[in-house]
């Protein structure tokens, strides 16, 4: 039931439940809902004017950005991750719970200089590459999740995980190979976190 005319340009991904199409030549210069100041809107096409829009704060609340980082995630994956000797999941937790996502990210930042600072010394001719995926537990602390961290590692040779634990510095790390690695497997587990409803996570 997709509007595809056929001189258009379609990218399209198949979960099993759900098609997501998208028009990669198609751009909307005539937008009908046009914003007249912070809380008003104007339908162009109708007259009708908009009040009190109640607008989402969190990408999570948002579908079209769900199905948005889903694809782009799937897709970086099946890119990058190849089965590769040099292919690497490292997840790094937490001692205590940490439910601020700003010092989450503070830390992850800190990390990966102290990582750069190591790959330099220690394999100079190393061009390292990852993928970041933050995932929250399923049990929340006084209504906030709590977080650690996956980072998919590209071009990094195999580290001991008492030194990646050394690097992190705020809790466990552990350190699981890709080579020879069900590729599909990985993507589906990955992109289960940002859409639990998809069929293919049951594999994960």
């Amino acid at each position: 039931g997709a509007n595809i005319a056929p001189e258009d340009t379609v990218k399209y991904l198949d979960t099993g439940k759900f098609v997501h199409e998208k028009k990669s030549l198609y751009i909307n210069h005539k937008a009908n809902i046009l914003k007249k100041d912070k809380d008003t809107y104007i339908n162009r096409k109708t007259g009708e004017i908009i009040k009190n829009v109640k607008k989402s704060t969190k990408k999570f609340q948002n579908p079209q950005s769900q199905i948005r980082s889903y694809i782009n995630l799937r897709y970086t994956i099946e890119k990058y991750v190849t089965g590769s000797i040099y292919n690497q999941m490292y997840t790094l937790t937490y001692n205590n719970n940490q439910t601020s996502f700003k010092q989450l990210s503070h830390d992850f930042v800190t990390f990966m200089k102290r990582l750069k600072r190591y790959v330099k010394k220690n394999y100079p001719k190393v061009h390292l590459s990852w993928i970041r995926i933050n995932e929250p537990h399923e049990q929340l602390v006084d209504g906030k999740p709590t977080w650690h961290i996956h980072l998919i590692v590209v071009g990094l040779p195999y580290i001991k995980q008492e030194k990646l634990q050394e690097l992190w510095g705020h809790g466990e790390a552990y350190i699981k190979s890709y080579y020879k690695c069900d590729v599909r497997k990985v993507v589906n587990y990955f992109t289960g976190f940002v859409n639990p409803s998809s069929p293919d996570t049951k594999n994960k």
